[in-house]
């Protein structure tokens, strides 16, 4: 993992930087991505769709474990976000 990072810094690739909060994912999890996957494909697809899975799972966690802003909160929050 930290030379993982290591790399993502001296690319400059900024989708690195949520590695540190990755969880582990089931190989078949990756298999599955890479089959949806067309024929030829770029690291940067093949990197774009771990991370959508990795967050989908991520958030999927945190709202099983009652991390979540309640609608209301959200409802007030979000004005200031946006700006």
């Amino acid at each position: 993992m930290h030379s993982l990072n290591r790399w993502a810094r001296w690319l400059n690739l900024d989708k690195f930087r949520i590695i540190d909060k990755m969880t582990k994912m089931k190989k078949t999890k990756l298999i599955e991505a890479i089959n949806k996957l067309p024929d030829d494909f770029s690291i940067d697809e093949l990197l774009d769709e771990i991370l959508l899975i990795q967050k989908i799972e991520n958030g999927l966690k945190q709202s099983d474990n009652d991390e979540v802003i309640p609608d209301e909160d959200l409802d007030q929050e979000l004005p200031e976000w946006l700006r």
